[in-house]
């Protein structure tokens, strides 16, 4: 990828974080590497960091708020921090995968539920900008 289309994805990137929650759209990025310089300075926009194994010092302070950056403890296998906005930090266990086949039956299951749910608020959503329109219409003839 060339430098502009990558300061431009970055960009789209750094935009798409800072309207999330306005939009209720909520990015994953999995990245190795926390460096801010990925997301043009929009990295206090995530509203939930994840961290898997050990960081480096460097690591805590690029993925985690100042506050809870030096409170990160060394890990084990499957261990890892977790940052939610407003709420803190925790130390979390990954639990084992016992079966990928079931683990991807139920991500599809979830997403599909999510992706109906999202299709029902729409419709809601457009059904009472309809019922606004014909209100306006209504009494737009009125007058």
């Amino acid at each position: 990828m060339d430098k502009k289309t990558a300061e431009q994805t970055k960009a789209k990137l750094a935009e798409l974080l800072m309207l999330g929650r306005a939009y209720r759209f909520f990015p994953i990025v999995g990245i190795q590497r926390p460096d801010a310089a990925y997301f043009a300075g929009a990295r206090d926009n995530f509203q939930c960091c994840l961290a898997l194994g050990n960081l480096s010092c460097e690591g805590r302070r690029m993925l985690f708020p100042d506050d809870f950056a030096e409170s990160i403890t060394q890990c084990n296998k499957r261990e890892g921090h977790l940052y939610i906005d407003g709420v803190g930090i925790e130390k979390i266990r990954i639990a084992e995968v016992q079966s990928m086949d079931a683990l991807d039956e139920a991500i599809q299951e979830a997403m599909s539920r999510w992706c109906w749910a999202g299709r029902a608020a729409k419709q809601r959503e457009s059904r009472r900008t309809a019922r606004r329109r014909r209100r306006l219409n209504l009494i737009f003839y009125e007058h």
